[in-house]
């Protein structure tokens, strides 16, 4: 990672994410999703499956958010997803996941470092779509 003076370059490897306003370089991500089968015993003693649903997919994001300013304003935004139950766009690597909500976040400062680390856990029941504009 690059660093001079207050200017941050972000390394090759980190990528840019959007969640709502907040644009973020994100360097570790996971998602998972499930099936869910309600099963009970027949007369027979087979198993019948007598239910089925999808579950909300589960996203988890590492990385930094890089700023010149104080952090006050990510602090309570992220502050008010949570509180408001406030639903909003993810855009990850070209796919957008609508109507997110912010389950739990983290964020840590060291002095001489230019961001703040960044811990945040997702949840999106849509199915993600690609994104508009995304390049082919």
């Amino acid at each position: 990672m690059a660093r001079e003076g207050s200017f941050y370059s972000a390394n090759s490897k980190i990528f840019s994410v959007s969640l709502g306003d907040i644009s973020l370089y994100a360097d570790k991500w996971e998602i998972s999703s499930q099936r869910v089968f309600t099963e009970q015993s027949s007369v027979t003693g087979e198993s019948i499956v007598t239910n089925l649903s999808n579950r909300c997919s589960k996203i988890h994001l590492e990385g930094i958010w890089v700023t010149d300013e104080k952090p006050r304003q990510l602090m309570m935004t992220l502050d008010s997803f949570i509180s408001e139950n406030a639903s909003f766009p993810l855009v990850l690597r070209e796919l957008v996941f609508e109507d997110c909500r912010l389950l739990k976040y983290s964020l840590s400062e060291k002095g001489e470092e230019p961001f703040i680390k960044i811990s945040i856990d997702l949840i999106s029941c849509a199915s993600p779509k690609e994104e508009e504009n995304a390049e082919e």
